[in-house]
């Protein structure tokens, strides 16, 4: 295992990263096309599979009117268009983790309207089953 972790550190080097779990899982990822063994060997090397993050999730699209985050929205398109190359390597995280907690609000927001929304019908629809029933409303 020395040689191969001696190795993982001469790749990571090459790239210009240094050794820690987002370096590990885009080379266990690239590992995956080659020996079916080689990602488990590597991630052994760099630490626990468990360890790896998460896959990020993905936003929903940008392209639909979107009025509560459309400067957030901005922010992040206009930093995926000057970073090229770096939006992979974590230069556009900050304007993501804004873009995700506005949109993350928007949904909470829209999320208490509709259950409001669905108060009102379900109160207008019980109204209308006791007037069919020919009970008293509210009872």
């Amino acid at each position: 295992t020395n040689e191969s972790t001696a190795s993982v550190d001469i790749a990571l080097q090459e790239v210009g990263l240094k050794r820690s779990s987002h370096a590990c899982l885009i080379i266990v990822r690239v590992a995956r096309r080659g020996t079916p063994s080689a990602p488990l060997k590597l991630a052994r090397i760099c630490g626990s599979v468990a360890r790896f993050p998460a896959a990020p999730r993905m936003h929903p699209p940008l392209d639909k009117p979107n009025p509560f985050c459309r400067e957030a929205i901005q922010k992040f398109k206009n930093c995926h268009d000057d970073n090229a190359i770096g939006k992979w390597f974590g230069a556009c995280n900050e304007v993501k983790r804004a873009l995700d907690s506005c949109l993350k609000a928007q949904k909470l927001e829209m999320i208490k309207q509709n259950r409001a929304k669905n108060e009102r019908d379900q109160q207008r629809l019980e109204k209308v089953r006791a007037l069919r029933e020919g009970r008293p409303l509210g009872g």
